[in-house]
């Protein structure tokens, strides 16, 4: 669990650092596989465990 938790991260911080790069990168569809695939779990909405800048 812990070394998905760092490439997703990592995903999350090269789509903000790398917009251009990373265009065709989608993180929270990555999370959401990983949670609902090989956690067994529903993932409601990933932008909800994400805090934003300007809140």
């Amino acid at each position: 669990m812990n070394a998905c938790s760092k490439i997703i991260g990592s995903l999350y911080l090269a789509s903000w650092l790398h917009p251009e790069e990373m265009a065709g990168v989608d993180p929270d569809a990555v999370m959401r596989e990983w949670v609902e695939t090989y956690q067994g779990v529903p993932l409601p909405d990933p932008a909800a465990y994400r805090l934003h800048a300007n809140a």
